[in-house]
Protein backbone atom coordinates (compact mmCIF):
# COMPACT_ATOMS: atom_id res chain seq x y z
CA UNK A 1 0.00 0.00 0.00
CA UNK A 2 1.35 3.43 -0.91
CA UNK A 3 0.31 7.02 -0.30
CA UNK A 4 1.57 10.27 -1.79
CA UNK A 5 0.66 13.49 0.08
CA UNK A 6 -0.57 16.51 -1.86
CA UNK A 7 0.17 20.20 -1.41
CA UNK A 8 -2.40 21.68 1.00
CA UNK A 9 -1.19 25.26 1.20
CA UNK A 10 1.13 27.73 -0.53
CA UNK A 11 3.12 28.74 2.55
CA UNK A 12 6.36 27.23 1.25
CA UNK A 13 6.08 29.18 -2.03
CA UNK A 14 5.38 32.38 -0.12
CA UNK A 15 8.35 31.85 2.20
CA UNK A 16 10.61 31.04 -0.77
CA UNK A 17 9.55 34.23 -2.60
CA UNK A 18 10.04 36.32 0.53
CA UNK A 19 13.55 34.92 1.06
CA UNK A 20 14.45 35.61 -2.59
CA UNK A 21 13.14 39.16 -2.21
CA UNK A 22 15.37 39.66 0.86
CA UNK A 23 18.39 38.29 -1.05
CA UNK A 24 17.83 40.65 -3.99
CA UNK A 25 17.23 43.56 -1.64
CA UNK A 26 20.53 42.84 0.15
CA UNK A 27 22.31 42.63 -3.22
CA UNK A 28 20.85 46.02 -4.15
CA UNK A 29 21.92 47.55 -0.82
CA UNK A 30 25.38 46.01 -1.10
CA UNK A 31 25.97 47.55 -4.52
CA UNK A 32 25.30 51.02 -3.08
CA UNK A 33 27.15 50.53 0.22
CA UNK A 34 30.50 52.16 0.80
CA UNK A 35 31.50 50.19 3.89
CA UNK A 36 30.54 47.03 5.74
CA UNK A 37 29.93 45.18 2.49
CA UNK A 38 30.75 41.93 4.29
CA UNK A 39 27.63 42.35 6.46
CA UNK A 40 25.42 42.36 3.37
CA UNK A 41 27.31 39.40 1.96
CA UNK A 42 26.66 37.42 5.14
CA UNK A 43 22.94 38.21 4.95
CA UNK A 44 22.92 37.26 1.26
CA UNK A 45 24.56 33.94 2.08
CA UNK A 46 22.23 33.14 5.01
CA UNK A 47 19.01 33.97 3.14
CA UNK A 48 20.20 32.23 -0.03
CA UNK A 49 20.84 29.01 1.88
CA UNK A 50 17.45 29.28 3.61
CA UNK A 51 15.70 29.83 0.26
CA UNK A 52 17.52 26.87 -1.26
CA UNK A 53 16.51 24.67 1.69
CA UNK A 54 12.83 25.62 1.32
CA UNK A 55 13.00 25.07 -2.44
CA UNK A 56 14.59 21.61 -2.19
CA UNK A 57 12.62 20.27 0.79
CA UNK A 58 9.11 21.59 0.20
CA UNK A 59 8.71 22.74 -3.40
CA UNK A 60 10.79 20.40 -5.57
CA UNK A 61 10.44 17.27 -3.39
CA UNK A 62 7.61 14.78 -3.15
CA UNK A 63 7.24 11.99 -0.64
CA UNK A 64 5.78 8.53 -1.07
CA UNK A 65 4.90 6.44 1.97
CA UNK A 66 4.94 2.70 1.38
CA UNK A 67 3.70 -0.03 3.71
CA UNK A 68 5.12 -3.40 2.74
CA UNK A 69 5.11 -6.46 4.99
CA UNK A 70 6.50 -5.32 8.35
CA UNK A 71 8.17 -2.12 7.06
CA UNK A 72 7.16 1.48 6.60
CA UNK A 73 9.34 2.98 3.88
CA UNK A 74 9.48 6.62 2.88
CA UNK A 75 10.79 7.73 -0.49
CA UNK A 76 11.82 11.28 -1.43
CA UNK A 77 11.25 12.03 -5.10
CA UNK A 78 13.09 14.90 -6.80
CA UNK A 79 12.54 14.97 -10.53
CA UNK A 80 13.16 11.46 -11.86
CA UNK A 81 15.28 10.45 -8.86
CA UNK A 82 13.70 8.45 -6.04
CA UNK A 83 15.60 7.79 -2.82
CA UNK A 84 14.51 5.73 0.19
CA UNK A 85 15.08 8.11 3.10
CA UNK A 86 13.59 5.89 5.82
CA UNK A 87 12.83 2.22 6.26
CA UNK A 88 11.29 1.46 9.64
CA UNK A 89 10.43 -1.96 11.02
CA UNK A 90 6.96 -1.71 12.53
CA UNK A 91 7.96 -4.11 15.31
CA UNK A 92 10.02 -1.24 16.80
CA UNK A 93 6.89 0.92 17.33
CA UNK A 94 6.11 2.09 20.85
CA UNK A 95 2.44 2.39 19.94
CA UNK A 96 0.04 3.15 17.12
CA UNK A 97 0.37 6.11 14.75
CA UNK A 98 -1.34 9.08 16.39
CA UNK A 99 -2.98 12.26 15.20
CA UNK A 100 -0.79 15.32 15.79
CA UNK A 101 -3.05 16.90 18.42
CA UNK A 102 -2.73 13.89 20.70
CA UNK A 103 1.04 13.68 20.79
CA UNK A 104 2.68 17.00 21.76
CA UNK A 105 4.24 15.35 24.83
CA UNK A 106 5.62 12.50 22.70
CA UNK A 107 7.40 14.93 20.38
CA UNK A 108 9.10 16.75 23.26
CA UNK A 109 10.44 13.50 24.76
CA UNK A 110 11.97 12.21 21.51
CA UNK A 111 15.74 12.20 21.05
CA UNK A 112 15.51 12.06 17.23
CA UNK A 113 12.84 13.89 15.20
CA UNK A 114 12.21 13.15 11.53
CA UNK A 115 10.00 15.34 9.37
CA UNK A 116 8.80 13.89 6.07
CA UNK A 117 5.88 16.22 5.40
CA UNK A 118 5.20 17.65 1.94
CA UNK A 119 3.79 20.89 3.39
CA UNK A 120 5.74 23.36 5.50
CA UNK A 121 2.99 23.81 8.10
CA UNK A 122 0.55 20.96 7.43
CA UNK A 123 -3.06 21.28 8.52
CA UNK A 124 -3.10 17.69 9.74
CA UNK A 125 -0.26 15.27 10.23
CA UNK A 126 0.46 12.08 12.13
CA UNK A 127 3.17 11.06 14.58
CA UNK A 128 4.84 7.65 14.61
CA UNK A 129 6.92 6.92 17.72
CA UNK A 130 9.48 4.10 17.44
CA UNK A 131 12.84 2.85 18.64
CA UNK A 132 15.85 3.52 16.40
CA UNK A 133 19.22 2.21 17.65
CA UNK A 134 18.03 2.48 21.25
CA UNK A 135 16.82 6.08 20.83
CA UNK A 136 13.25 7.30 21.14
CA UNK A 137 12.47 8.58 17.62
CA UNK A 138 9.45 10.48 16.30
CA UNK A 139 8.42 10.53 12.64
CA UNK A 140 6.15 13.34 11.47
CA UNK A 141 4.35 12.61 8.19
CA UNK A 142 1.12 13.29 6.25
CA UNK A 143 -0.72 10.08 5.33
CA UNK A 144 -4.47 9.79 4.94
CA UNK A 145 -6.65 7.98 7.49
CA UNK A 146 -6.88 4.79 5.38
CA UNK A 147 -3.08 4.50 5.26
CA UNK A 148 -2.87 5.15 9.03
CA UNK A 149 -5.40 2.39 9.74
CA UNK A 150 -3.38 -0.04 7.64
CA UNK A 151 -0.14 0.91 9.44
CA UNK A 152 -1.77 0.56 12.87
CA UNK A 153 -3.19 -2.84 11.93
CA UNK A 154 0.24 -3.97 10.75
CA UNK A 155 1.81 -2.67 13.99
CA UNK A 156 -0.63 -4.79 16.02
CA UNK A 157 0.12 -7.86 13.90
CA UNK A 158 3.87 -7.38 14.18
CA UNK A 159 3.64 -6.94 17.97
CA UNK A 160 1.61 -10.16 18.25
CA UNK A 161 4.02 -12.13 16.07
CA UNK A 162 7.01 -10.64 17.94
CA UNK A 163 5.48 -11.70 21.29
CA UNK A 164 4.82 -15.22 19.99
CA UNK A 165 8.43 -15.53 18.77
CA UNK A 166 9.72 -14.48 22.19
CA UNK A 167 7.52 -17.13 23.86
CA UNK A 168 8.89 -19.79 21.52
CA UNK A 169 12.47 -18.72 22.25
CA UNK A 170 11.96 -19.00 26.03
CA UNK A 171 10.42 -22.48 25.86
Amino acid sequence: MTFRPKIQNKISCTVFCFLLFVVFFCILLQSNAQSYIWVYQIFILIFSVAALEVLLKYILSDYVYELKDDNLRIFRIQGKKSVCVASIALSTAYGPVEKSLLSKHTIKQAKVKLNYCKNMYPESYYIFNFDFNGKNTVLKFEPDSIFVQAVNKQIELSKISHTERNKDDHE
